[in-house]
């Protein structure tokens, strides 16, 4: 059972929030054959991984969904632009635009979720 605590259950988003995200960036600049497949085509894996990061945000942090959001998108641009420089990586444009999608819808989701529940 999870915790209640007004302070524990968003402590709980924030550090479930930052390790996806750095799980998600490793799985994003590692080398195609090393990243983890799900079976479906790569834009819908891209879609659900950031809408799960951008959820996990908005929970920890409802507050500064502004801040959060401008760091999330600047983020994923960084990832592409570092997926540039590696040999069998390509960053493109399309490829931002789904994650920030998936990252937008999840961070307004677990904010709205923050906003209507008692914790």
């Amino acid at each position: 059972m999870l915790p209640t605590n007004k302070t524990t259950l968003p402590l709980l988003f924030r550090v479930a929030a930052w390790l996806i995200l750095a799980a998600v960036a490793v799985a994003t600049l590692s080398p195609l054959d090393a990243r983890p497949k799900s079976g479906f085509v790569p834009d819908v894996e891209r879609l659900a991984a950031f809408l799960t990061v951008g959820l996990l945000f908005g929970l920890g942090y409802p507050k500064r969904w502004i801040a959060v959001l401008g760091l999330l998108l600047a983020g994923i641009i960084g990832l592409e632009a570092l997926q540039l420089l590696l040999p069998d990586r390509h960053g493109q444009v399309a490829d931002a635009a789904f994650k920030s999608a998936g990252c937008s819808l999840g961070l307004m989701a677990g904010v709205a979720v923050r906003r209507v529940s008692p914790w």
